[in-house]
C-alpha cells in the first residue's frame, strides 16, 4: 500500500483546519494559552523577516485511528500513545497554526514547501555556506584513516557513512529563494576521503535519489520529522549490504518483496514536537515485517529513559521494529554463517535496524559520537560501521579519535 505525500499532507491540513474552527477557551478558566516564544519565530521572504503572532489557542484531541494490518501476519507492534497528554509542552502550540506556512522559522524548525518541516541546523549545510577548511578536512581524514587502520590491525573491516539531511534528498521542498549550494560539506568529506585515504565510504545519496525518481509518490523521509522512514532506511540498508558483500559474500541481503509493509501513524515527528503540535499532526509511515519470520532477536539492551519525542516510541524491544535504546544487541539464528556487525550510530539507525538485524549473525549498536575501541575489541565484530548525520558532523569530528573505555 502506498500513501502519497500529497495525501498525507492534505489529510493533516484538513484535520487541523477543522480543529482550528473548533478552537475554544478552556472550560475551567476561559483563558487561551499563550506561547512563550514570540521572539524566536519569523517568516522568511527572501532576506526579510516578519514577526508572527505569539497568541495560540487550545485544541481538542483528534480521534485516534486504529492502525492498519496486513494480510500476511499481524505485526508485533503495539501502540503506547493511545493516551495523549494535552498539557505536555510538546502539545502546547508555540505558534498559531495559521502561521505554519512556507518560510516560517520557529523553535529550530523551518517550514518548507507542501508543509514539509526541517531542522534549521540543516540550512547552512544545504546552502553550502559552512564549508570545511583544508585543515579541518585533513583532521577528518586522519581520524577516519586511524580508525580504519586500527580495525584492519584487529581483523575487522571499517566503513564510514553519512546519513544525508532531508533537504539533501528533497531540495525541491525548500523555498525557491534558498539556492542549494554547488558544493556542500558532505561532498567535501566524501571527496577528500576518496582522494586521500583508503577508508571504505558508503554514500547512500545516489540510491536514495534514484529511488525517489523511480517512485515519486513514496516518501523516503517523514514530512514532519528530520529522519528517513523505513522506506529510506531500506534503501540505505541495501546500499550498505552492496558494499559489505564485496568483502563478505556470506552477508545476507534481502529485497523489498521479502517484507510485508504496513502503515501507521508514526511516532517520528520531531519537528511537529518542537512546534508544540506533536499529537495534533498526523505523520504516517511504513513498518516492514519479514514475511518468513526469520529475524534476529534482541539479546540485550540499555534503556535510555524517557527523552524527547521518543517517549512515545517505547515498544517491547524483542520486536525490534522501533527502539529507544542507546545501546542494544541482536543475534540471528538464521544467519549464523554471516559476518557480525558493530555499528556506531545515531537516531538514523532506527529505520535501518529492522533490516540489519536480519543480515548479520550478530549486531551491536552503540549510540555515541565517539569511537569505543575497547568495546569493539571485546565484541570482536567482522564489520564496523561508523554512521553520522550530515548536520551533526561537527559534533563527531570534534571528538577524540578513540574513547578510552574503562
Amino acid at each position: 500500500m502506498h500513501h502519497t505525500s500529497s495525501r498525507r499532507i492534505l489529510t493533516a491540513m484538513l484535520s487541523l483546519l477543522l480543529l482550528a474552527s473548533a478552537v475554544s477557551c478552556s472550560a475551567d478558566d476561559g483563558q487561551a494559552r499563550t506561547a512563550d516564544s514570540g521572539t524566536d519565530t519569523a517568516t522568511v521572504t527572501g532576506t526579510e523577516t516578519e514577526p508572527v503572532s505569539e497568541t495560540i489557542a487550545e485544541t481538542e484531541a483528534p480521534q485516534v485511528e486504529e492502525p492498519l494490518s496486513g494480510d500476511i501476519t499481524p505485526i508485533p507492534l503495539r501502540r503506547t500513545d493511545d493516551w495523549v497528554d494535552w498539557d505536555a509542552d510538546y502539545n502546547n502550540p508555540k505558534v498559531k497554526f495559521t502561521d505554519i506556512v512556507e518560510g516560517l522559522i520557529a523553535r529550530d524548525v523551518y517550514v518548507g514547501k507542501d508543509g514539509w518541516l526541517f531542522y534549521t541546523d540543516s540550512i547552512s549545510n544545504y546552502l553550502g555556506d559552512d564549508l570545511y577548511s583544508e585543515s579541518m578536512l585533513k583532521r577528518i581524514a586522519k581520524q577516519a584513516q586511524d580508525r580504519a587502520d586500527w580495525c584492519e590491525d584487529n581483523g575487522m573491516t571499517f566503513y564510514f557513512m553519512i546519513a544525508p539531511n532531508k533537504n539533501t534528498i528533497y531540495p525541491e521542498k525548500m523555498m525557491s529563494s534558498m539556492q542549494e549550494g554547488e558544493l556542500k560539506r558532505i561532498d567535501q568529506v566524501y571527496d577528500y576521503l576518496e582522494a586521500n585515504t583508503t577508508v571504505k565510504c558508503i554514500d547512500v545519496r545516489g540510491a536514495l535519489l534514484e529511488e525517489k525518481a523511480a517512485n515519486p509518490d513514496v516518501d523516503l523521509y517523514y514530512p514532519l520529522d528530520t529522519h528517513w522512514n523505513n522506506h529510506g532506511g531500506f534503501i540505505a540498508y541495501q546500499t550498505i549490504m552492496d558494499a559489505v558483500q564485496k568483502d563478505y559474500p556470506n552477508a545476507l541481503k534481502f529485497e523489498r518483496e521479502d517484507y510485508q509493509i504496513d502503515y501507521f501513524d508514526s511516532h517520528f515527528k520531531d519537528c511537529a514536537y518542537y512546534l508544540g503540535y506533536y499529537d495534533t499532526l498526523m505523520n504516517d509511515g511504513p513498518v516492514y515485517t519479514k514475511r518468513d519470520g526469520k529475524i534476529g532477536h534482541v539479546t540485550w539492551h540499555d534503556w535510555s529513559g524517557e527523552f524527547g519525542q521518543f517517549v512515545h516510541a517505547y515498544v517491547d524491544p524483542e520486536t525490534g521494529f522501533q527502539e529507544s535504546c542507546f545501546n542494544m544487541g541482536y543475534e540471528n539464528d538464521y544467519a549464523q554463517d554471516a559476518p557480525s556487525l558493530y555499528i556506531v550510530r545515531d537516531s538514523f539507525f532506527m529505520a535501518m535496524s529492522t533490516f540489519l538485524r536480519d543480515s548479520f549473525s550478530e549486531v551491536t549498536s552503540t549510540w555515541t559520537t565517539d569511537f569505543p575501541n575497547r568495546d569493539i575489541l571485546e565484541k570482536k565484530p567482522d564489520v564496523v560501521i561508523f554512521e553520522v548525520i550530515e548536520a551533526q558532523m561537527d559534533a563527531v569530528f570534534g571528538s577524540r579519535t578513540f574513547r578510552n573505555n574503562t
